[in-house]
């Protein structure tokens, strides 16, 4: 008995339409997730999401400097998100402005850890 080896002919277009398969499903299976901007993984697995906006703004508002500058300033004391954090940059960064009408005078901006509320000196 003579062993004798078969090949099995693939045609053309088959080769290229299972090629062309592969490229995309390795091209764009990767790319896909469902994992919110604002959300992450703590070291636990568990999520874990920012602070809020208000939560932010308070934590610069109970801080010495801001209390002492609104006390001794006679026009309104504003405490606005300037940026939003992101989980590339998860920071709040908050400005304190004076409101003269016609236009703002900056006072300072503070970053806030969007996980902790800590101000980042």
């Amino acid at each position: 008995m003579a062993y004798t080896e078969r090949m099995i002919k693939i045609d053309r277009r088959l080769r290229i339409t299972v090629l062309l398969f592969f490229w995309v499903f390795i091209a764009v299976i990767p790319g896909c997730t469902n994992i919110r901007e604002v959300e992450t993984l703590s070291p636990t697995g568990q999520p874990t999401s920012f602070i809020g906006e208000e939560e932010a703004l308070q934590a610069v508002a109970n801080t010495h400097e801001v209390t002492s500058f609104r006390r001794s300033t006679a026009t309104p004391c504003l405490i606005q998100v300037e940026q939003h954090p992101t989980t590339k940059d998860p920071v709040y960064i908050i400005r304190v402005v004076e409101d003269q009408q016609d236009h703002l005078v900056l006072y300072d901006r503070y970053r806030v850890d969007a996980y902790s509320g800590r101000i980042i000196e």
